[in-house]
């Protein structure tokens, strides 16, 4: 009892800093595994869920990385913020963590946060895991991988969607779905598709110093 009173502390306390977001204990058929809090402050925290008996993983960030000024919307720090992660995803690669990577797939759509239409940078990518991730048990079906960022209220707000399929476009279409259920946790109605459209234009890379 005492945990459960400490992690329902711990959500209250972290979803205060959403600025109003009431992040649900289920969102459809996901379920809330936990708010994370880094020792880092400029890491700030996480909420992930989990769809039952997969490895299906949605992971909601909030953070600055130290960044002043962030603002609300799309900015360069945004778009150099945005493209670590898939430079990230390419490194795991590079390090045999993952494999058959794809090439990915950017573009650009709005979401509404508190009556705000917000833009956003939109990526996806599909690869598998390998046994160097998580050892011979791996899980090493192909995963389709969707990343959304902007920056609201001077934090960057990240989510990464991840389905293991093979069905690209039942993938797209999950990601699209949970999309609505987070801007409703906005207190605000779902758009009918949040990702306008998708170019092969990759964003800025961050630079080198």
């Amino acid at each position: 009892m005492l945990k459960a009173l400490l992690t329902t502390l711990l959500l209250t306390f972290t979803l205060s800093l959403c600025h109003g977001a009431d992040f649900p204990r289920d969102l459809g058929e996901w379920e809330l595994m936990g708010v994370t809090v880094y020792d880092n402050p400029d890491a700030g925290f996480s909420v992930s869920y989990q769809r039952p008996d997969s490895s299906d993983k949605l992971d909601i960030y909030f953070y600055d990385n130290g960044q002043q000024d962030l603002g609300t919307g799309l900015s360069d720090a945004a778009s150099k913020e945005f493209a670590m992660v898939f430079a990230g995803i390419n490194e795991m690669q590079r390090r045999g963590y993952y494999a058959d990577v794809s090439k990915p797939q950017f573009g650009q759509g709005k979401m509404d946060l508190w009556g705000e239409e917000v833009p956003l940078l939109f990526g996806r990518v599909s690869y598998r895991q390998t046994d160097k991730a998580n050892g011979p048990n791996t899980n090493q079906d192909l995963r389709q991988s969707f990343t959304i960022l902007t920056a609201y209220k001077d934090r960057y707000l990240k989510v990464r969607f991840t389905v293991i399929s093979d069905d690209a476009d039942a993938a797209f279409a999950q990601f699209n779905h949970i999309m609505g259920e987070i801007e409703r946790s906005f207190d605000r109605r779902p758009t009918a598709a949040l990702i306008k459209k998708e170019t092969g234009t990759a964003p800025a890379a961050p630079d080198e110093h």
